[in-house]
């Protein structure tokens, strides 16, 4: 099968040692090569910021325990969405540079769900013990061979957990290696001899989580990216002129309050004199 259709170059990258999201594949002003974060294309990430964060905490909040949204997402460390392809409206979750997890709005349901990756799972794992579910050594083996977790092989799991829920799977030392969605309840899982108790998404070899010092602020990643946006800024200025010159029409910029039409709008101000606002 063909692989997934890029609309253009993802352009956000990040440097590990300041924390702090980049635009290009570039050397970061202190002098470290930045990564590529493994996007979801288009790959259009921007600021997770006031009404969107706070649903976002909540989410985790209400399937993992009070307090965790906020300390799988702290306050001084910048966090990215990414809007993924889905039935509605779907977002990747970025952290230190990698994909923490996706938050689904299912309209049905009226309710946003969290998936988290492995580390995600890696990371809630140090902060709730609520949906968790502990497999013998035989049946590690068999998900890490991304088989699925059959209830005979449960030696115990979080009563709480219901069909659907997010669970993080750990071998017998609590060492979380595989996440997936529940098939059955909590009681369930350790009780049935038969039957799946959760379909394994993802699940890897145990090892730590890959966190990062906090303490950035957006002021420090517009400075980090000054250059770049100074460039595209003078370069979209320039094409606007150009066209607006080699047009003898009226100028009309369609503006409805989002980020995109907002930058636009400013852009024409900065390159013409005449115009209007639809």
């Amino acid at each position: 099968m063909p692989g997934p259709v890029y609309l253009g170059k993802i352009q956000i990258t990040w440097c590990m040692k300041c924390n702090l999201p980049i635009l290009e594949d570039r050397t970061c002003s202190c002098g470290s090569q930045t990564i590529k974060v493994p996007l979801t294309p288009p790959g259009d990430a921007y600021p997770a910021l006031g009404r969107s964060i706070k649903i976002l905490r909540g989410t985790i909040d209400t399937a993992y325990g009070s307090g965790v949204g906020m300390g799988l997402l702290p306050e001084d460390k910048l966090i990215l969405l990414n809007i993924i392809p889905s039935r509605d409206r779907a977002v990747e979750v970025v952290l230190d540079g990698l994909i923490l997890g996706r938050s689904f709005y299912d309209p049905s349901m009226r309710e946003w769900t969290f998936k988290p990756t492995m580390e995600g799972v890696r990371r809630l794992a140090g902060l709730t013990e609520q949906k968790k579910v502990t497999a013998d050594e035989g049946a590690m083996a068999a998900i890490l061979r991304k088989g699925s977790l059959l209830a005979p092989g449960v030696l115990s799991a979080d009563q709480a957990i219901m069909p659907g829920d997010e669970v993080m799977i750990q071998d017998p030392n609590g060492r979380v290696f595989s996440v997936g969605s529940a098939r059955m309840t909590g009681p369930e899982m350790v009780k049935m001899k038969r039957g799946i108790a959760s379909k394994v998404r993802e699940a890897e070899e145990h090892c730590p989580p890959k966190v990062l010092k906090g303490g950035q602020s957006w002021e420090d990643a517009v400075k980090a990216n000054e250059d770049v946006l100074r460039r595209r800024e003078e370069e979209a200025v320039e094409f606007i002129r150009r066209v607006a010159r080699s047009h003898k029409l009226p100028r009309c910029v369609a503006f409805s309050g989002g980020k995109d039409s907002l930058c636009t709008l400013i852009l024409v101000a900065k390159a013409l004199e005449d115009f209007k606002i639809l």
